[in-house]
């Protein structure tokens, strides 16, 4: 059973990503990495 996970911005995750667009450039790598497990996170939560 896989399971999708959609990766489309909404406003408040525009905004979240504006407010942290100085932590994002000075480590994008990382920063990705954690906005990709919270958003997977927020999946599993979403599915219980």
């Amino acid at each position: 059973m896989s399971k999708k996970i959609s990766l489309s911005a909404d406003a408040s995750d525009i905004d979240i990503i504006r407010s942290n667009r100085s932590m994002a450039e000075q480590r994008p790598v990382t920063y990705l990495i954690e906005r990709c497990n919270e958003m997977s996170i927020d999946n599993r939560n979403a599915k219980d």
